[in-house]
């Protein structure tokens, strides 16, 4: 006997997908309807009804609990799709820490936006160098730090960080020598908005590692 046309079903066998079960599901319901429709109109031409119409009802049951059944299946498939979306927004880290450039910072007004220049790490590619804001690529809650160093006896130093016109925090060093002063605040960003940090007193600060702005999404509610 010649086995080499011989078919491996098992290899042949396709996986048969969510899709396709429904699309087998909703062939069955139309072929019920059809024999549904055909046996009322065959127990109008009969005398005797009985039989058929047993079999109507039967089918009419059988189709009602298949109907329910298919549009379970597609409720859950729409369930399992949004998660897999919040999934893929969770596993998407987003994330950043920028400082600046210089060592002396200096000349800049009250209510200017600083603008972090050396940007060390940026996932998601949330803040921009350009404009010194970090902008919020999907909805969550935020958490972000703001750390100052006063420019050895200069000016005091007193920095906002900003949600659009609302304070989120200040960090104010004063007082001393190269004094310091930190501050980290947590916050939920609706996508698209933005926080950034403004100068609200003095003039000059240290920069490089000194002054730093970093910030990452902790929760996707």
């Amino acid at each position: 006997m010649d086995h080499s046309n011989t078919i491996n079903l098992c290899q042949k066998t396709p996986v048969v997908t969510m899709s396709r079960s429904f699309d087998t599901l909703i062939l069955f319901i139309l072929f019920l309807q059809t024999i549904s429709t055909g046996a009322e109109v065959r127990g109008r031409r009969s005398d005797d009804n009985g039989p058929l119409e047993l079999v109507v009802n039967g089918l009419t049951e059988k189709l009602t609990q298949l109907t329910a059944q298919v549009q379970a299946m597609a409720s859950r498939e729409a369930e399992i799709n949004s998660l897999k979306s919040r999934l893929d927004i969770m596993e998407q880290p987003v994330a950043f820490t920028a400082k600046f450039r210089t060592s002396h910072v200096s000349g800049m007004g009250k209510e200017q936006t600083l603008t972090f220049d050396n940007v060390m790490y940026n996932a998601g590619g949330g803040y921009d160098p350009v404009s010194g804001h970090f902008t919020a690529p999907s909805s969550g809650t935020y958490a972000f730090f703001l750390t100052t160093m006063r420019y050895g006896s200069g000016t005091t130093v007193e920095l906002t960080l900003n949600k659009g016109s609302t304070y989120l925090g200040t960090v104010y060093a004063c007082c001393s020598i190269d004094a310091t002063s930190s501050e980290a605040v947590t916050v939920h960003l609706s996508k698209g908005e933005s926080v950034h940090v403004q100068m609200h007193g003095g003039s000059e600060l240290y920069g490089d590692r000194y002054t730093t702005f970093s910030g990452m999404k902790i929760s996707p509610n």
